[in-house]
């Protein structure tokens, strides 16, 4: 998260922060990340599973912070990404 939003040599820092995307600079202190974070995440780990729960952000314009982030499986990442369109 960090290195994707801030470390211009990122392969994906284009993507991130190249587009403006921030992460809260409070989770730069682990133990606020943990307090923000960590009930959900383990919910998750105990529905899902470690290695199908990563961090995914709710609008994909939006930055890493509390109130957009969420655990996410692998396949619900790859239908929360920019280019996926949905027609009704």
């Amino acid at each position: 998260m960090r290195e994707r939003c801030t470390r211009t040599s990122s392969d994906n820092y284009s993507y991130y922060g190249g587009r403006g995307i921030k992460y809260d600079k409070k989770w730069d202190d682990y133990l606020v990340f943990k307090k923000d974070m960590y009930r959900s995440y383990i919910y998750h780990v105990k529905k899902y599973g470690e290695k199908q729960t990563t961090l995914d952000r709710v609008d994909v314009n939006g930055n890493y912070e509390k109130a957009n982030c969420r655990w996410a499986t692998k396949s619900e990442q790859v239908e929360n990404q920019r280019k996926n369109v949905k027609t009704f």
